[in-house]
């Protein structure tokens, strides 16, 4: 009984530990869950500053087709102003001295003509550039947003996952302490039984003492009524004889 006691109360003891380690892997539990609303948070932050980097990179996109659409332009009449130029020249040589003058003008407008037609092609060139820059700075901001759909997506599963742990921590946490208490009872109620085995044992030998001292008293009650018997026996043999010589007394 002593070691059922010990050992009900070891289980007690093993099984408090336990629901110790289970609160403390409840505890770690919410952290993680912490830390994953966190995680959604930044990457969430970083989903919408990808989306709002995209929408920069369609406005440039836009600006820069104006850019070109402006600088086609000036390009035409830069063309124009050379052709016009040009002519300007020939009628000024035809001119002879008196056109000398407006054929220097016409060189000069030509040579503007032609730097501006000069700088159309490098704006064109830098158009095509920014264009190509932003196509692939696009594409990457596409593709790491898809990324990071991918990976909101797989730490919201992360995180359901840490919600059950949570919530299955706690409930073997709450089970445990059930467990706990009800062998801390066993326990009291062992102790309370080894109490109890032990009076009943105190009075069995109690009882078993009386037991013999009645036996005793039985044994010798026996052997006086064994020796009355025989006193009474031996008077009746007695009387028998008495009798028998009275009656002759009489029949004399």
């Amino acid at each position: 009984m002593e070691e059922m006691a010990v050992g009900i109360q070891r289980i007690a003891e093993t099984t408090s530990d336990v629901s110790d380690l289970s609160i403390s892997a409840t505890q770690i539990a919410e952290q993680g869950t912490h830390s994953m609303e966190r995680v959604v948070n930044k990457m969430q932050a970083v989903s919408h500053s990808v989306d709002a980097a995209n929408k920069v990179i369609n406005e440039l996109e836009k600006h820069t087709q104006s850019i070109g659409q402006i600088s086609t332009l000036i390009g035409n009449i830069a063309s124009q102003t050379n052709l016009l130029a040009l002519n300007a020249a020939i009628e000024a040589a035809r001119a002879g001295e008196s056109g000398k003058g407006f054929a220097v003008v016409a060189g000069e407008v030509r040579k503007l003509a032609s730097q501006t037609d000069d700088s159309v092609r490098g704006i064109f060139e830098l158009i095509s550039n920014i264009q190509r820059d932003s196509a692939r700075a696009a594409l990457v901001m596409n593709t790491g947003l898809s990324d990071v759909e991918e990976g909101l997506k797989e730490v919201e599963i992360a995180e359901l996952a840490f919600g059950k742990i949570v919530n299955a921590s706690q409930e073997v946490a709450s089970k445990i302490q059930e467990t706990a208490a009800a062998a801390q009872q066993m326990a009291a109620s062992s102790e309370e039984v080894s109490a109890t085995v032990a009076s009943v044992g105190s009075v069995a030998q109690q009882t078993s003492g009386t037991a013999q001292s009645v036996a005793a008293a039985t044994e010798e009650q026996l052997a006086s009524t064994k020796e009355i018997t025989a006193s009474a026996e031996s008077l009746a043999g007695i009387a028998q004889d008495l009798h028998q010589v009275v009656s002759s007394f009489r029949i004399s």
